[in-house]
């Protein structure tokens, strides 16, 4: 039986970075980029098993289905990484005052980011877009919504 792995997504404003981590060995799993969002055309990069891959999308792919993109095309595609994801980690730049340590996302928390949002206006509400779309694609994770 494989360890549990975690897998992080920092969704920016112009950039996702993505990874899945076995931090019970320390080791990088999967890593990725997708960079340019919202210019001309959007690259997607990423490494998993030392191998590299590249992927250009058109300019109007939705940051949800570059999401769904990382998730259906990339981690299920080696079901050993995906099946064994135990948790997401999300990067939320501005939690306001009711956000200052991590948080399991429930409806609260998605209402604390989403009212804190005037604090990070470029970063928060495509943060929450992450976390919607990873609540959809991971349904067999527990939830406390």
């Amino acid at each position: 039986m494989c360890d549990p792995l975690v897998f992080t997504l920092n969704c920016g404003s112009s950039s996702i970075k993505f990874a899945v981590i076995n931090s019970a060995k320390n080791q990088i799993a999967l890593s990725g980029l997708v960079d340019f969002l919202g210019f001309s055309e959007i690259s997607i990069s990423w490494i998993i098993k030392s191998e590299k891959y590249n992927k250009k999308f058109q300019k109007s792919t939705s940051y949800v289905d570059i999401i769904l993109f990382i998730v259906c095309h990339i981690l299920k595609k080696d079901l050993k990484i995906y099946n064994y994801i135990s948790c997401i980690g999300h990067r939320v730049v501005h939690g306001g005052s009711n956000l200052k340590k991590s948080e399991i996302i429930t409806e609260e928390i998605i209402q604390d980011i989403k009212h804190a949002s005037f604090f990070a206006p470029l970063h928060n509400p495509i943060n929450l877009l992450g976390i919607q779309a990873t609540l959809v694609c991971f349904p067999h994770l527990k939830k406390k919504m």
